[in-house]
């Protein structure tokens, strides 16, 4: 009896030795290269990983004609907090890198957004809300146009 229960231990112990626990989430990857008549083509890159909260990621295309674009973006989420960034750039120089975050905790939150273009042009927007202790809610909010032109509002709710 001693001699099975060893062996199944130790088949057990075989069996699970090659799979990654949940946190070790294994990178991921492709490349596919297509290439037709008269010299027409691409090549396309895709990745991805993942760890406890976050992701990064990228993608790629390229053609055989000079066109195409590269991107990535890293993400995190955490208990009463989330962020975001990520860029985008075409290979004749075009481009925008965006960033985000939001921030809550009991009774209160706080997140934003903004995008800057390779012409240095930003647009965005924020917003922070607070509830007080008499029920009321204080709230902002602003956003940013292309242009540089703002708007605002901000308040108090009654309870």
């Amino acid at each position: 009896m001693m001699k099975r229960s060893l062996l199944i231990a130790g088949g057990l112990a075989a069996l699970t030795s090659g799979i990654p626990a949940a946190t070790e989430a294994q990178a991921r990857g492709r490349t596919v290269s297509v290439q037709g008549a008269h010299g027409g083509g691409y090549v396309k890159q895709r990745s991805a990983s993942r760890s406890n909260g976050s992701l990064t990621s990228s993608r790629s295309l390229r053609t055989n004609d000079g066109y195409g674009y590269s991107a990535s973006h890293y993400a995190s989420r955490q208990a009463g907090n989330s962020s975001t960034n990520g860029t985008v750039t075409s290979n004749d120089g075009r481009g925008a890198a965006t960033s985000s975050s939001r921030n809550w905790d009991d009774g209160s939150y706080a997140g934003g957004r903004s995008t800057t273009l390779n012409d240095g042009r930003t647009v965005g927007h924020s917003a922070a809300a607070t509830k007080n202790a008499d029920g009321s809610i204080t709230y902002s909010a602003s956003r940013t146009r292309l242009d540089g032109s703002t708007a605002a509002v901000s308040g108090t709710t009654i309870p």
